[in-house]
């Protein structure tokens, strides 16, 4: 496996139908692989996911649209600033294009920003989608099921614990054998079995998530209360399964 390209999981092989629904493409039917050039490679029986090629272009392709939506409408409200409103993970892209913006780019078109509900340090849920997969309260569907697809996202690696955040005192996933906090991270992926997570963790989210810093606009954060959220997963006997 070369060290940039990462298979979507062990045994992932979706049908031509899924793939004319999910990416407009089928799976090819050589050896050859194909670059759709957005991040997805094709291989005969494996849908890839280029991390480091798409995520770039990912970021490129949100920060020139978010430059242009806000020069856009604020031209066609009188030059007034605008107000970005954005939810979930669509807070951490938002905080990413404003900080790489220039001062006076945010001062002339940003009046505002809103963050609704902003996974801003990430989560200690990931944690447990990662080793255990989550349904998100479905009780009909088995975690297990869902759990290689998610790991094959990388947004869902962008979620982790952050180190600067969570530091590295607090335990976030206790076992048998093991404690991890959010300094272990890639021991932690390494040890539910997820190891080819380590180096996309490694090098390319933790990166983003050291880069924390304040967009230098005036910014509202609405948050939610009184939401059961978990602060420490305890794995016993059985493992991550």
């Amino acid at each position: 496996r070369k060290p940039a390209r990462g298979k979507a999981t062990p045994a992932y092989k979706p049908s031509s139908l899924l793939c004319r629904a999910w990416r407009g493409r089928c799976l090819i039917k050589d050896s050859d692989a194909v670059d759709d050039g957005e991040g997805w490679m094709a291989t005969k029986g494996a849908l890839w996911w280029n991390h480091s090629k798409a995520l770039a272009t990912l970021m490129e392709t949100t920060s020139s649209e978010l430059h242009t939506i806000s020069e856009q409408a604020s031209t066609s409200n009188g030059g007034n600033p605008v107000i970005i409103v954005s939810h979930s993970l669509g807070c951490l892209f938002t905080l990413q294009q404003l900080t790489r913006r220039l001062p006076s780019w945010r001062q002339k078109y940003v009046k505002h920003f809103i963050a609704l509900s902003a996974p801003w340090g990430g989560t200690v849920q990931e944690m447990a989608t990662f080793a255990s997969g989550y349904t998100f309260g479905v009780p009909i569907v088995n975690p297990l099921l869902v759990r290689q697809e998610q790991r094959s996202s990388e947004s869902n690696l962008w979620l982790m614990p952050s180190p600067k955040v969570f530091r590295g005192t607090n335990p976030l996933v206790i076992t048998s054998n093991a404690t991890y906090t959010a300094k272990d991270i890639a021991k932690f992926l390494a040890d539910i079995g997820f190891s080819e997570g380590m180096d996309f963790y490694k090098t390319r989210n933790v990166p983003l998530t050291y880069r924390f810093e304040a967009p230098n606009v005036p910014i509202t954060c609405v948050i939610g209360s009184g939401i059961r959220t978990p602060e420490t997963l305890f794995y016993g006997d059985k493992g991550f399964g």
